[in-house]
């Protein structure tokens, strides 16, 4: 406690070169903090998924359309023909955004909606937080409407109220009842983590069954599912991108209406990054050259006023002040120094990451969370 109350007046009686200190640490602990935010939001963690090396997206993709962009919406003919085909792929699951407005039970409001077959919730291995999610049966198009909620709409919605199960809610004037809620910060898919294309709400508050009809199986022109699949276990992406081409020949020489069209897969992780990844290690690595310089900084400041100091310390010497002592003393006054540069880089972190999401600078995947 006596070298705590003697760094602390060290501390007040130099303040301008310790808060010339404490601010310079702030600054660039704050920055690194806040970029590693937006590294671990969109690259690391951007898909909580088990076995996330596994999934893939599967695209129609055709070299004589010039549409700007390479990877294609599926139709539903395609995506139940390669779900009944392949073998490489375990699941697959076809999924389309879309907006709805909700009625009943509190003040009318529009919401983000996915439609998804019943196998999608069974392909990213995310348990509900509650009831249940789709089976085969929901999958029907004749079946009675249900819906599967995000934990924040139950909690905005429904507050949180396990009672919510059974409910029943209007969607475009149609009934559906809720018999599952996902767990926080389940959202997948939403915002920009699939091309523009597929029509995803900024947010997804709800999912609804996919129920294909036979008109819309039936139908080879119309191109609007994002198809997600999971490669059966010891299958490389090399292996399921040949029998995808394969499929893709045979359903050519069954319908010669289909040429040119081929089957592309991208695996998930790549597609929800996508130029996020490049964007965001970029700016750690420039911010972490930035940490360096500043304790490099830093490090001179501390070691020029250490030299001013040394009659100081040789009178302590002369007194009977042992090295660890000393040492100790020293510790403990840069202690100090960095633990208020710390503190302060916290608050400097948090006020950067919002000032990231709320202005949303850059243009990637994953950057709200």
């Amino acid at each position: 406690m006596n070298e705590l109350r003697h760094a602390l007046r060290l501390f007040w009686s130099s303040r301008t070169v310790s808060l010339t200190i404490v601010v310079t640490l702030a600054l660039a602990i704050g920055g690194t903090s806040a970029i590693f935010s937006v590294l671990d939001a969109v690259v690391l963690s951007a898909l909580p998924f088990p076995q996330r090396d596994r999934l893939v997206v599967v695209w129609e993709r055709n070299p004589r359309l010039q549409l700007g962009f390479e990877d294609i919406p599926v139709s539903a003919y395609n995506f139940t023909q390669w779900r009944r085909r392949a073998t490489t792929l375990d699941t697959l699951s076809a999924l389309v955004g879309t907006h709805l407005h909700l009625t009943g039970n509190d003040d009318p409001e529009r919401v983000g909606a996915v439609r998804v077959s019943a196998s999608f919730f069974a392909l990213t291995g995310v348990t509900p937080l509650l009831g249940r999610v789709f089976g085969p049966a929901d999958d029907d198009a004749r079946a009675s409407g249900v819906v599967v909620l995000s934990h924040r709409l139950w909690s905005r919605r429904f507050s949180s109220d396990p009672a919510a199960l059974g409910r029943v809610l209007h969607l475009d004037g149609r009934s559906y009842t809720v018999v599952g809620v996902m767990p926080p910060h389940f959202s997948f898919p939403s915002g920009s983590q699939l091309p523009i294309h597929v029509r995803l709400p900024a947010e997804t508050d709800l999912w609804l069954p996919l129920a294909l009809t036979p008109e819309q199986i039936d139908d080879r022109g119309s191109h609007d599912l994002a198809v997600l699949a999971r490669m059966a276990p010891g299958v490389s992406l090399a292996q399921a991108r040949a029998e995808m081409d394969v499929i893709a020949h045979r359903l050519e020489e069954e319908h010669p209406g289909l040429t040119w069209w081929a089957a592309g897969i991208v695996p998930l992780q790549d597609q929800v990054v996508g130029h996020g990844r490049p964007v965001a290690l970029f700016l750690f690595a420039a911010v972490c050259l930035v940490l360096v310089a500043a304790c490099a900084n830093v490090a001179n400041v501390v070691l020029a006023r250490s030299v001013s100091r040394r009659r100081e310390l040789a009178l302590r010497h002369a007194l009977g002040a042992g090295r660890w002592q000393i040492l100790r003393q020293y510790v403990t006054e840069n202690l100090v120094v960095a633990g208020a540069g710390g503190a302060l880089g916290i608050l400097v972190a948090a006020a950067a990451v919002r000032f990231l999401v709320v202005s949303a600078p850059l243009a990637v995947p994953g950057l709200r969370d």
